[in-house]
């Protein structure tokens, strides 16, 4: 079990590389309180722009991810290719690859996936969770999207001179993107005009949609708080907040989505989503531990299981102290999906891991959809399947081989 936040090394140093060829220590202890913005001056740090030379020691393994990207419209098929592993000018070992396309669309799941996201749009950016210049956060938006992230929230506030250029990067950057989850003001916060404005203004760029954040992990149930969500109401807008199932259950008839900790049953999700209101799930876990099978698993399937409408981990980014040090808060590792770069970002496995129970959730989609659009035998017995994986513990199976069943289902349903 992870249950720690921070974890130290005392066994060596981690070392970051700038463009300018120096190393920075990423390692050390500290006691930062709060969030570093660090400017870009400070730390130049960039991703390698190709495939860097892997310095391997002998008898040592090293994992190495690889993600296929399928050009959409690609025939369906077998595709074959090789992965050469060289030493110098000696090839060491040559790898097939072969790469099944199949005649399968996924369709976009109805449980979907946001995600905290946090940075401001400002003209000089940063290495921190914080602010990102155009350049940054247009990288990051598209490595949203590839992530099927399509709506995450938005920090920046409704009076902010940058919103319609963050409203309209988003547009341009994140498919099927309608839906404004406001973190730049609260019920606590927001004017009737301001609200009016922001979902004028956000109108224009295609959402449909606007959110506006409660009082975080706090009762909502008071007579105040209840007149300021029916304001937010009467202005055309929703509200949404992360709250306890007690907290959650106790507004339910006016809290239009609540981001739910782990401690949710499937019951208490079914009560309050009775109200024709939503339940997402967040802190199972946070983005600070790096375990992409966890994260794929717990906002993937999962999901489903519970009755969930969908997902919002916190955070994309949050560093507690500076931004790539895990180190240096006493209290928090940073959470951290992605860490920032000079023009985008590095992804993590555990990244990987939510983008894979995402797309878990494609398969699923797309196999219930089969389902009902081809009644029969081969349905049935698919349907029975999937009743029997609504109960079953994710712990027990291989995740990879869930979706391979789903696939042979798929096709042999609809005989493609």
């Amino acid at each position: 079990m992870w249950n720690r936040d921070d974890v130290t090394n005392p066994q060596g140093r981690n070392f970051i590389k700038l463009n300018t060829g120096e190393y920075t220590d990423i390692s050390s202890n500290g006691s930062l309180s709060g969030t570093t913005i660090t400017t870009i001056s400070e730390m130049p740090v960039y991703d390698a722009s190709y495939l860097q030379i892997l310095n391997l020691r002998q008898s040592y393994n090293k994992q190495v991810w690889i993600t296929l990207h399928v050009p959409t419209g690609t025939p369906a098929g077998t595709y074959t290719g090789t992965i050469t592993l060289r030493s110098s000018f000696t090839v060491l070992k040559t790898i097939a690859l072969s790469v099944q396309v199949l005649s399968i669309t996924l369709p976009e799941p109805s449980i979907k996936c946001g995600i905290y996201y946090r940075p401001k749009l400002t003209t000089d950016g940063s290495i921190s969770s914080e602010q990102k210049n155009v350049q940054q956060y247009t990288a990051e938006l598209q490595d949203l999207d590839r992530h099927g992230v399509t709506n995450p929230t938005c920090y920046t506030a409704p009076s902010d001179s940058t919103l319609s250029q963050v409203l309209s990067l988003r547009q341009q950057n994140l498919t099927n993107y309608n839906i404004m989850y406001m973190l730049g003001r609260t019920i606590k916060n927001i004017t009737a005009s301001e609200l009016s404005s922001l979902i004028s203004t956000c109108s224009t760029y295609g959402v449909t949609s606007v959110y506006i954040y409660g009082y975080d992990e706090e009762s909502m149930d008071t007579t105040e708080i209840r007149a300021q969500i029916q304001a937010v109401h009467d202005g055309g807008g929703y509200v949404f907040c992360a709250q306890s199932p007690t907290q959650a259950l106790a507004v339910k008839d006016v809290v239009d989505l609540v981001i739910g900790s782990s401690s949710f049953t499937s019951s208490q999700i079914t009560e309050f989503q009775a109200t024709g209101h939503k339940v997402y799930s967040y802190g199972n876990p946070q983005s600070a531990p790096e375990y992409p099978r966890t994260f794929r698993a717990n906002y993937g399937l999962f999901l489903w299981q519970m009755g969930y409408s969908g997902s919002m981990v916190y955070a994309h980014q949050h560093n507690f102290g500076t931004h790539w040090n895990d180190f240096d808060n006493p209290t928090y590792r940073n959470h951290n999906f992605v860490y920032s770069t000079a023009d985008g970002i590095v992804g993590t496995m555990h990244w990987e891991g939510l983008r894979e129970g995402n797309n878990d959730l494609k398969y699923l989609a797309a196999l219930q959809a089969a389902i009902t659009a081809h009644p029969g035998t081969t349905a049935t017995t698919a349907n029975n399947w999937l009743t029997s994986l609504k109960t079953t513990d994710l712990s027990t199976v291989d995740l990879d081989d869930v979706r391979g069943q789903m696939i042979d289902y798929i096709l042999a349903i609809t005989g493609a």
